[in-house]
């Protein structure tokens, strides 16, 4: 059950059609943080949209990018009493996909088979034609990664656009994270597990399967979603059944559970999307807002010891 309680700096801009947001914003009465198993999460603002945004954390605190199709802009909530919304016009041919740690923007082409990286103030700075269409993540090794949903190809290229290395034959990926050291974590599709690669073969280290590792619970049926987080915890999320988040602690011994429904049945839907580089957590509601979330983790619980067996 979620539980809610008063706290005086949840917040509520509106968006107007100019892109500002009014100052002088007056506090949201409830609610502002919710207990939920294992975890509290404090509201710390909302913002009200008017469709379904892609969301992307950026490096820079209370910073959020929000897509939405062929437009994306910069939201940044100042103080958490003062915001501001700033547009990012790219060509109409592409698509925002990432942005990494020094603020710069990542793009796929229409087709999915072209990279293009803009810098933090929107200078196109290098193109990367693909092996054919992919999806892209930014590892926290600084690594830029294409892969394609539930394909058995990945490609690694470092910052400069170089191509490292190419992986076939690996797991399905519904989900891919890379840590700071370059090993590849994916959510795998055929298997419901969550898998540790080798970055430099493609050969797995390791393995999360819920049906032997957890109590009943089979918590990556779909990972259709998976993040680091600042400190190196680990967030799936399982987009079908009970939705919601499972988060596994950087020595893979220990997770936390939570469901999305929790948070309130506006969220009972909702993926988490946590910050790689601040203490945030956003999450889109079904009636078009954006909160922002400080975590707590708090109530571990412990993985059997056998979670690195290989498969």
């Amino acid at each position: 059950m979620s539980e809610t309680h008063d706290e005086p700096n949840g917040l509520e801009p509106s968006l107007s059609d100019d892109g500002a947001m009014p100052s002088g914003l007056e506090p949201a009465i409830k609610p502002n943080y919710h207990e939920l198993d294992g975890i509290s999460l404090s509201l710390l603002a909302t913002l009200r949209i008017e469709e379904e945004p892609f969301v992307i954390p950026t490096c820079q605190p209370a910073t959020v990018v929000l897509g939405f199709g062929d437009r994306a802009y910069r939201y940044e909530l100042a103080n958490l009493k003062t915001g501001t919304r700033h547009p990012l016009t790219f060509p109409p041919d592409l698509l925002l996909a990432a942005v990494d740690a020094s603020g710069r923007y990542y793009l796929l082409g229409d087709d999915r088979r072209t990279l293009v990286r803009y810098t933090a103030d929107l200078q196109e700075e290098m193109r990367i034609p693909l092996r054919g269409q992919r999806d892209v993540t930014i590892g926290r090794d600084g690594n830029i990664y294409t892969w394609l949903f539930k394909s058995l190809e990945l490609e690694a290229y470092d910052p400069a656009g170089h191509l490292l290395r190419v992986l076939d034959h690996i797991w399905a990926p519904y989900s891919l994270a890379v840590d700071e050291q370059g090993t590849i974590w994916l959510g795998e599709a055929s298997n419901c597990h969550v898998v540790e690669l080798d970055p430099r073969t493609g050969d797995t280290l390791g393995y999360i399967d819920p049906k032997e590792d957890f109590t009943a619970e089979n918590l990556f049926t779909y990972t259709y979603a998976m993040q680091f987080d600042r400190t190196g915890n680990l967030w799936t999320f399982n987009g079908q059944g009970d939705v919601g988040m499972t988060i596994i602690s950087p020595d893979k011994t220990k997770y936390i559970r939570f469901a999305s429904k929790d948070l309130g049945a506006e969220y009972q839907y909702s993926e988490p999307v946590p910050s790689p580089w601040n203490d945030e957590v956003y999450v889109v509601s079904e009636n078009h807002t954006v909160s922002m979330f400080r975590p707590t983790l708090l109530d571990w619980k412990d993985i059997v010891p056998d979670i690195n067996q290989e498969a």
